[in-house]
């Protein structure tokens, strides 16, 4: 079973009697993977899932990157100077600590750096950086680029074209801004609705199993005990 497939398995607790087209968007720290399915899912019986042809591949447009750009937005609201020793030592520490200064930002929306002269970075005006617009934008340009090898005459939309995005970075705002709007295949328009494939026995376990989930569903396969 490939894995973006098996993290969207469960799609069929909250989909039935369709044939829906998924792409499965697996962010993760160093690439974000891609796959594009026809997923059948009929009422009572097993469902399918059918790989298209050219719709897989994997970027390295991911969480790394996402820390570059955090590090050069503090290093700019800090105005670091990296030819000093000072600014070495800072900038060392702050490279040290970027994935929980991160999972900060993204969780309060606040970013509070006593040790760099108060300073503070807000989501809000890092989300708005023409650096974080550009990185929307090529990972935007890549998925509009699978799309066009798999072929527009090969998209039956009839029954909806939906979204999951699993692993570590799936409920990161920068990448779920990007499927806010439709891609253009050709001139054509495609909008992608996100759906959570959560599946129904994910209720009976505790919040924190529940929050982590996304990270865990690729090895899990979302597929019930």
């Amino acid at each position: 079973v490939l894995e973006a497939a098996a993290a969207a398995a469960a799609i069929g607790d909250h989909l039935s009697n369709k044939r829906p087209i998924v792409l499965v968007v697996d962010i993760g720290a160093g690439t974000t993977d891609l796959g594009l399915y026809k997923f059948s899912l009929p009422q009572e019986r097993q469902a399918s899932i059918f790989p298209f042809a050219k719709g897989m591949t994997a970027l390295k447009i991911a969480g790394n990157r996402l820390d570059d750009l955090l590090i050069g937005f503090i290093k700019a609201k800090a105005r670091i100077d990296e030819d000093g020793g000072d600014g070495q030592r800072s900038l060392h520490g702050i490279r040290r600590d970027i994935r929980d200064h991160k999972i900060t930002l993204f969780e309060t929306g606040l970013l509070e750096l006593d040790d760099l002269g108060d300073v503070g970075i807000t989501l809000t005006d890092f989300l708005a950086s023409e650096d974080i617009r550009k990185f929307q934008d090529r990972l935007k340009t890549a998925i509009e680029s699978l799309l066009g090898e798999v072929g527009l005459e090969n998209l039956n939309v009839n029954d909806g074209l939906h979204v999951v995005l699993t692993g570590g970075g799936a409920k990161v705002p920068v990448f779920q801004a990007v499927f806010g709007r439709p891609f253009s295949v050709k001139g054509e328009p495609l909008a992608f609705k996100a759906i959570d494939v959560s599946p129904e026995w994910l209720e009976d376990y505790v919040t924190a199993t529940q929050q982590i989930f996304p990270q865990l569903a690729v090895a899990v396969g979302a597929c019930s005990p």
